[in-house]
């Protein structure tokens, strides 16, 4: 007999399993906001006019969407719907159901189909006992009404007709057969109807202990379940946090501007040319940018020479002359 011992491991079970998944979709909701929020907060940040270092942005959002995706799945697989079948029950200890004498799924599912198999033949019996019974009872009836007809027409007929009363004696004795004829087939099929009860009610057990069975599997695979995505939230704040990282580094830093220097340009023939100053062997100018070995810059009017804005080489393979930093001491 299934004992409330039973149905209340059951209830705990079931109760353990939706609590996990409770759980689980809480903290799936919660991770979920983390990287979103980590991802807005160090693109917030306006990278200016460098723009953003692709070598670190890429990662960076691939880290943090993985994380996010790792982290959410994990715990969505928790709340999935659990499709369990028989074999799934191959390492479940029925110990833990109290109560039942089973210690494996396969000593229950063998008990199980045992039971199935006599109720589905005593079904099958029960039909046949069922019709041989009404057949019995109603030649049974038949010969009660005779009984009664004979009795009828001995009571209206002439007083000691021996035809009347041999017809109810008649009437009588196929009575008292019917009856003998009937009370066979009515107890079988009681004892069927019994019988088939009994086999019902320990299949019906056989049935709730399978039950108990498949919801403490349930509840073992939920918290396994729970316990990896645990452990992919781990996985997922560690991705996403070297996101955030790589993300925070990714705006490329402002090139660094330079003052204004004071050059002087040592000029030679074609960079008296490219100023259109053929007398003129030097010439301050300001650097205004360029590089070391061509420098932009914007030369200071003279006699004769007016200001130009040029790139000024001064290395291989097409020099204008050579370039020099005037002291601060001996600008004018």
């Amino acid at each position: 007999m299934t004992t409330s011992a039973d149905t209340t491991l059951g209830d705990l079970a079931v109760g353990a399993a939706e609590g996990t998944r409770t759980t689980a979709r809480w903290i799936a909701s919660a991770l979920g906001a983390i990287p979103s929020l980590a991802v807005l907060g160090a693109l917030v940040r306006a990278p200016g006019e460098a723009g953003f270092r692709a070598e670190l942005l890429i990662p960076g959002v691939l880290l943090a969407a993985a994380g996010a995706l790792i982290g959410v799945l994990g715990f969505a697989r928790v709340l999935a719907p659990l499709a369990l079948e028989s074999k799934d029950l191959a390492d479940v200890d029925l110990k833990r159901v109290a109560g039942q004498p089973f210690e494996t799924a396969a000593q229950l599912q063998s008990e199980l189909g045992r039971t199935r198999a006599g109720a589905r033949g005593l079904e099958a019996d029960l039909v046949t006992a069922t019709a041989k019974a009404q057949e019995t009872e109603r030649l049974r009836v038949a010969a009660e009404a005779n009984v009664t007809d004979a009795e009828a027409a001995a009571g209206s007929g002439t007083p000691q007709d021996p035809a009347l009363a041999q017809a109810l004696r008649t009437a009588r004795t196929e009575l008292a057969a019917r009856r003998r004829e009937a009370a066979s087939p009515a107890a079988r099929l009681a004892s069927l109807q019994y019988d088939l009860t009994v086999w019902t009610e320990q299949t019906r057990r056989a049935e709730q202990i399978l039950r108990e069975a498949y919801l403490l599997r349930a509840a073992d695979e939920v918290r396994r379940r729970f316990e990896l995505a645990q452990l992919l939230a781990c996985l997922s704040v560690l991705l996403v946090a070297t996101g955030v990282l790589l993300l925070a580094g990714a705006p490329a830093p402002k090139a660094k501007t330079e003052a204004p220097a004071l050059l002087e340009l040592t000029l030679n023939d074609a960079g008296r040319a490219a100023l259109g100053c053929p007398q003129l062997p030097r010439i301050n100018a300001v650097r205004i940018g360029g590089s070391d070995t061509a420098p932009t810059v914007v030369t200071v009017p003279a006699p004769g020479c007016p200001s130009r804005t040029l790139t000024f080489p001064a290395a291989s393979p097409a020099p204008l002359g050579s370039v020099s930093v005037v002291p601060t001491s001996k600008a004018p």
